[in-house]
């Protein structure tokens, strides 16, 4: 491959390289600080139990034989835990335990989740490297605006054939964060894109198991290893995403990046400032947390008792029915996609917490009853994306209280608050805690990743997250 190539995976490449010099918006850089901080916070929350503390286990059995060095200046450190080991290895182990609570960040529109992939793979690479903190959140942007693109340019086709963006695209902005980080050129950076293309997966039909958080650390890993890759000389075609049998071929609808004109729009803007990030303020599909909001609500400002409530219909977007199941959960993972599940524990407790996936919350009979009186519609006049939902409530009374259009907490128009943020760090740091599985954290640990763009080392940094 050349770097005067005009393929797609190149004209990614250029775009990645333009960042190191771009003066970035201070509201921007403070965006991705709080997208460090949101993804180490609920990291620490995945690694207590689930999926991420079986990862931990799976790296535990290989480092007892012998499979990791023992010591060596390259290893880095998985926060929250005494493991050192290889940025691969680092980068799965902390992107599953970050995607294990669905908990994370989401961008609606790719639909994907972008931070449990890209921060994973750049405080790995970023402490083998001992990048500064002003590194990581260009390489952040990075990642952002590369899986962004192939995002647009893959929807919705791409998620409608069954795949899991958040595993199948995540490896590329893993790729492009850790090429920026490693100083890789352009002609380097397009070959780890190719690469990162080879390697892409993450089936929709896993939602509701470990499968699922597991994509953003298998693409984690993949995207590093694609970087490092290329940095020893491994190459890709230059049609790794455009050809007859690339990626765009085999895993969306046909059409090819260049074809697409939301990419043409992306390369002349930048889309994490236009688009930015949703985050969440309750561990479960994103695609449900307007309608936990404003059931919510309904019942705190009408004190209604759980037997006070008929019915509860929710309309949501196409892609919130895919998303959602409407059947009752038969064990805690699946729980966290049950509309009726979530819905009734809103009614039950308020609000949807970290005890709603206990591993026998499902099987409350007093939540099963609430459950049975949901029905979800597809609203076929929202946008296919949209996270926006409306709720009826209709009580044993027969008073009707509709919620029109919901925006979810924690969106852009209704952004998480400061001390919301903190909570929420706070709150998953002490699960892990409780689970008597982290190392001593460092007291100032949120700070410390608020003031991201100041810090010197990542290396440092991370050694005491």
């Amino acid at each position: 491959m050349t770097t005067e190539s005009t393929s797609a995976m190149a004209a990614l490449a250029r775009r990645v390289d333009s960042l190191a010099d771009e003066e970035l918006a201070p509201e921007t850089v403070t965006d991705i600080e709080r997208a460090f901080v949101d993804t180490v916070g609920v990291t620490y929350g995945g690694l207590a139990d689930g999926a991420g503390a079986r990862v931990v286990r799976i790296h535990d059995t290989e480092y007892e034989q012998g499979r990791v060095p023992e010591h060596g200046q390259n290893l880095v450190r998985v926060p929250g835990t005494d493991i050192r080991t290889t940025p691969t290895d680092g980068a799965f182990v902390i992107g599953t335990a970050a995607h294990a609570l669905d908990f994370d960040d989401s961008v609606p529109s790719i639909p994907a989740h972008v931070s449990c992939v890209v921060v994973p793979a750049i405080l790995s690479v970023g402490s083998r490297v001992d990048a500064s903190g002003r590194d990581a959140i260009v390489a952040y942007l990075a990642g952002y605006e590369t899986v962004h693109a192939l995002g647009e340019a893959g929807s919705p086709g791409h998620y409608d054939r069954g795949w899991h963006p958040t595993g199948t695209l995540g490896g590329f902005g893993a790729a492009a964060a850790s090429a920026a980080l490693l100083g890789l050129d352009r002609e380097e950076t397009a070959n780890a894109l190719g690469l990162a293309a080879s390697m892409a997966s993450g089936l929709r039909a896993n939602y509701g198991s470990d499968g699922k958080p597991m994509h953003a650390g298998l693409a984690a890993r993949s995207g590093v290893t694609a970087a490092l890759a290329a940095r020893e000389g491994a190459t890709a075609t230059t049609d790794a995403l455009t050809d007859d049998h690339g990626f765009f071929d085999l895993y969306g609808d046909g059409r090819s990046l260049e074809d697409a004109p939301p990419l043409e729009l992306d390369l002349d803007g930048r889309a994490f400032p236009r688009v930015g990030l949703f985050r969440k303020q309750y561990p479960c599909c994103h695609c449900a947390h307007a309608a936990i909001a404003a059931v919510s609500s309904i019942v705190a400002e009408r004190d209604l008792a759980p037997e006070s409530v008929g019915e509860v219909r929710v309309l949501v977007s196409e892609m919130g029915a895919a998303a959602l199941d409407e059947a009752f959960p038969t064990t805690a993972d699946e729980a966290r996609f049950s509309l009726p599940y979530l819905l009734g524990r809103a009614v039950l407790d308020g609000a949807v917490g970290f005890g709603a996936f206990e591993p026998d919350a499902y099987r409350d009979p007093a939540v099963r009853t609430v459950a049975e009186r949901v029905r979800m519609d597809v609203d076929e006049s929202r946008e296919t994306s949209s996270l926006r939902t409306t709720v009826e409530l209709t009580t044993t009374a027969g008073e009707t209280v509709r919620r029109e259009d919901v925006s979810p907490p924690g969106s852009p128009d209704s952004p998480m608050s400061e001390a919301a943020l903190r909570e929420k760090f706070e709150n998953c740091r002490q699960r892990l805690d409780d689970a008597d599985r982290s190392t001593a954290v460092e007291s100032d640990a949120y700070q410390s990743l608020r003031a991201l763009s100041k810090q010197p080392s990542i290396r440092a940094l991370v050694e005491d997250l």
